[in-house]
């Protein structure tokens, strides 16, 4: 129970107390009729005619668009990228076919047996992408109309439940006992009313018109949508792809695109409803005074401040009317035992048939409603169908009438008609038979000089024709002998073409194979030259690492090296391993060309002393050969010494002895021995 009907409710009820009272029907009297002419309750609404053509197409085009998205067209989007060959989930052709272009992603041999690795790898990962322009344009194509449909079911709504009401009143009473001014002017406005809303004449338009929006914003919220709707949005102008101009649902999308697009009207039509009470007779008048002496009475009670002298009347007359009702009820009961005792039954059986007897008249009293609800429904349809009956009388008679002139019309003028049309063919057939012999004398008189032209044309044609052929005789004859010059002229130059092409080749050989001849002696020169290169930079690398690692070994052993230098990485570690190869392999070569310094300076001595042994003997005396100098190993590059900073030998090399200590000498000694 919403609030109107619970004023109403209490409006009933107030009015049992004050309907027949004989005080308060004076005053009401009194107050209706003092200055009636400026009483007025005026009531605006308004009526909404919707067009439906803009429904029906939305309803329509919505199909299509529906079908369109459960398409979710799509195109596959391929990322590329090259990493390393552990973090690769599986390959593709795309990965052996980059393979095959960079083969520089091999950097290592692998060995004997193994399989032939890649460091890296392309890889390729495919990814459905849906924003395509067409799913856009749907995306787009939602937008407009959940704004288009949105915008106008706001305004229908809020128009057409909207009740505007105001009331003015101004009365001036003059009783014996009192004088009354009573002014009042009140505005109202309701929006979204139940009561207008239940009973809106475009109510079935408007349940549409929510339908469809509903099924709109169901489309925007599906997957696809949700997906789209991550993408910038389109704006026209619509490029029409194969998509859009081919596919059926999408060619209905776009159809319902542009009848929005191009759609300039409101698509409804508001009529505003004016209803005017004046006077206030009636019921109403009655009404509308019991809320004046209602207004007067809270006026004289809250004035004086008696509340509770009212309180007290009121609940003393509660009381005298419980007393009554008391008293009254008693009666019945005595009349009760009285026609309990009366009729020999007991209270039970005389209760009994009394609920029997209420449930009879209950029965027959809603029978009876009902009854009169159907009397009273059929005698409005009876009073309808005669209403209608009235008005199918006079439309049929006025319908006899006009068939009556127009059938009376009909005959007059198919009479006229018949009779012109005989009147027409006679003339036509007149004329026909004169123009008939017209045209027979004319195509006989054609005929003839159709025949003399024709002969003079023919032995013309003859002549003509004897000439021409003679013509053509003589110039096949010239025609033939200039063909024959031709094809004489076209031989000669066709092997004076082909002399000069067997020339101009054998020109081009020749320069070719010098060309060729020039070309491959550059290659072996630059071969030569690439290996002289690859030669000297292996050389020079194996120089650079040499120094390093004669800088490392001076650092080391003149105690340079710090907490910085760490050479426990891998790739430090590989860095101290090719200096240690580069340096057997320079100290082999070294030790060779040692080797043959040392047997040639043993030789000259062995060869010196044999000689001094010789003079010795012719001479008598002895000789004594300068010992032999061991050869000196490689000298080995010096670091220069930082200055002010002293140098310290190592622990082991301070507390060793020499014997402990390796000599350069004794590792030659060794090696020869070797």
């Amino acid at each position: 129970m919403n609030n109107l009907d619970i004023l109403y409710r209490a409006l009933i009820d107030y009015r049992k107390n004050t309907l027949d009272n004989r005080e308060c029907k004076t005053q009401r009297k009194a107050i209706v009729s003092a200055d009636n002419e400026n009483d007025i309750i005026q009531i605006t609404r308004k009526n909404c005619i919707v067009e439906e053509d803009w429904i029906e197409a939305i309803e329509t085009g919505l199909v299509f668009v529906e079908k369109a998205i459960k398409e979710e067209r799509q195109f596959i989007r391929s990322n590329g990228e090259v990493v390393p060959i552990e973090k690769v989930k599986r390959t593709s052709k795309d990965s052996v076919e980059h393979l095959a272009r960079h083969s520089n992603l091999f950097t290592r041999e692998p060995d004997e047996g193994e399989d032939l690795i890649p460091d890296q790898l392309y890889t390729v990962e495919r990814l459905s992408d849906y924003a395509v322009y067409e799913n856009r344009f749907l995306y787009m194509l939602l937008c407009y109309l959940r704004d288009f449909i949105g915008m106008r079911y706001e305004r229908i709504v809020e128009m057409t439940n909207t009740y505007k009401g105001n009331m003015s009143m101004h009365k001036d009473i003059v009783e014996s006992n009192r004088k009354i001014s009573y002014e009042i002017r009140l505005e109202e406005e309701r929006k979204n009313d139940d009561y207008l809303r239940e009973h809106n004449a475009a109510q079935d338009a408007i349940d549409r018109i929510l339908t469809i929006y509903k099924a709109v914003t169901v489309y925007l919220n599906t997957p696809l949508m949700v997906e789209v709707a991550k993408t910038p949005m389109l704006k026209p102008p619509i490029t029409r792809t194969n998509v859009l101009k081919m596919n059926q649902n999408f060619r209905g999308a776009m159809k319902l695109y542009e009848f929005i697009a191009a759609y300039d009207r409101d698509g409804y039509e508001i009529k505003t409803e004016t209803k005017t009470v004046s006077p206030f007779v009636g019921t109403v008048g009655d009404e509308i005074a019991e809320s004046v002496e209602l207004s007067l009475f809270l006026t004289y009670e809250h004035g004086l401040g008696i509340k509770d002298y009212f309180k007290e009347n009121y609940e003393r007359e509660e009381e005298r009317r419980r007393r009554a009702e008391a008293k009254k009820l008693a009666e019945q009961i005595r009349n009760i035992s009285r026609q309990i005792k009366e009729s020999g039954l007991s209270p039970e059986e005389y209760i009994n048939m009394l609920e029997r007897r209420i449930r009879d008249l209950e029965k027959e009293s809603e029978e009876l409603v009902v009854a009169r609800k159907l009397i009273d429904s059929m005698q409005a349809e009876i009073d309808h169908f005669k209403t209608e009956l009235l008005h199918s009388q006079d439309t049929v008679r006025s319908l006899g009438e006009e068939i009556t002139r127009l059938n009376q019309k009909y005959v007059d003028d198919m009479n006229a008609a018949e009779l012109a049309h005989l009147e027409h063919v006679r003339e036509i057939n007149a004329e026909h038979e004169q123009r008939m012999i017209e045209l027979q004398d004319e195509h006989a008189a054609s005929i003839v000089a159709l025949n003399e032209a024709h002969m003079d044309e023919v032995n013309a044609m003859q002549m003509l024709h004897a000439e021409e052929v003679e013509a053509l005789k003589a110039q096949i004859q010239d025609v033939e002998r200039q063909r024959q010059e031709e094809s004489e002229r076209y031989r000669n130059e066709l092997a004076a073409v082909k002399q000069e092409f067997t020339d101009r080749m054998t020109v081009i050989n020749a320069e070719h194979e010098e060309s060729m001849r020039k070309l491959n002696a550059q290659i072996e020169s630059n071969v030569a030259r690439i290996k002289e290169i690859n030669a000297q930079y292996a050389k020079l690398e194996d120089q650079k690492t040499l120094a390093e690692a004669r800088l490392n070994a001076l650092r080391y052993q003149y105690g340079l090296m710090t907490d910085k230098d760490d050479f426990s990485s891998r790739e430090k570690t590989d860095e101290i391993e090719r200096q240690y190869q580069v340096f057997k392999k320079f100290f082999k070569t070294e030790w060779k060309k040692t080797k043959q310094k040392i047997r040639s300076q043993v030789f000259t001595e062995a060869k010196a002393k044999e000689q001094a042994e010789k003079a010795a003997k012719k001479t008598g005396g002895v000789a004594y050969p300068q010992p032999p100098q061991p050869p000196q190993p490689p000298q080995q590059p010096q670091m220069q010494q930082p200055p002010q900073m002293p140098l310290q030998q190592p622990p082991q090399e301070q507390a060793g002895t020499p014997s402990q200590q390796p000599s350069e000498t004794g590792i030659e000694n060794k090696h020869e021995e070797q």
